[in-house]
């Protein structure tokens, strides 16, 4: 069985369930439902963890599978590492939901459909075969991430912590897409091993397209000396987020 899908679709799914519902499940059913889809998330991602083992799985959605050596669909490309990212960050998440339920004194299913997006989109992104794919993870795990930062939104400082974290991130956000075009005129891929392949000819445009990418991820994961917006999120962000 491919379970390659899981880790993403199953928290994602219930996301959109508690969106849908709001306030009309009562708060136990929400953290019930939200801790539950993480914990099957958990179970698929350490299932893929045994599964490639051996060697790297990949499943093309939609049976797009690559024609004459070229890839034309989008692949989750699985591999030990990225199973194993999959299956810290359900970890993590499952903990600190199971945190968050008397940590806040009234969550509602917003907090838990954007917690479930913020887990599924880290999942995506060790998963994912396909460069932009990875971008696209990357920034809806950084969207939902500055809306549980300025959850208490009540306090002027959670907002403006929010504020500078967005702001910083979304400078990172923009490095990374000119690499991205830049790698992608160059190559003509998006898969990355084809894009692994292409490189092996690199000539100073793509070095350039690469190292944007870099600084841009280094500036989105507070890398030092790209770490300077960090410190203000976390003073402010609740405990589970953090």
């Amino acid at each position: 069985m491919n379970l390659a899908a899981l880790p993403v679709a199953i928290p994602l799914a219930m996301a959109a369930i508690l969106a849908a519902v709001d306030s009309h499940f009562p708060r136990w059913l929400q953290n019930v439902l939200a801790t539950l889809a993480l914990a099957v998330a958990l179970a698929a991602s350490l299932g893929l963890l045994v599964q490639t083992l051996p060697g790297p799985i990949a499943y093309w959605f939609g049976g797009w599978l690559p024609r004459q050596g070229l890839a034309i669909g989008i692949a989750f490309t699985v591999e030990p590492v990225g199973a194993g990212l999959a299956f810290l960050a359900s970890s993590m998440g499952v903990l600190a939901l199971v945190f968050a339920w008397r940590y806040f004194d009234n969550a509602g299913a917003r907090f838990h459909a954007l917690f479930l997006l913020f887990t599924s989109s880290l999942n995506g992104f060790g998963l994912t075969g396909d460069l932009f794919n990875l971008f696209v993870f990357f920034e809806l795990m950084s969207v939902s991430a500055f809306a549980l930062t300025g959850y208490k939104s009540e306090d002027e400082t959670a907002l403006q912590g929010a504020l500078n974290f967005a702001v910083t991130n979304t400078l990172g956000a923009v490095l990374v897409l000119l690499g991205l075009a830049v790698v992608y005129g160059r190559t003509g891929a998006l898969n990355l091993a084809q894009i692994g392949s292409a490189m092996r000819g690199a000539d100073a445009g793509l070095v350039a397209g690469v190292l944007l990418m870099i600084c841009g991820f280094l500036v989105k994961g507070a890398v030092v000396p790209f770490h300077f917006w960090l410190s203000e999120a976390h003073a402010v962000a609740p405990t589970p987020v953090c």
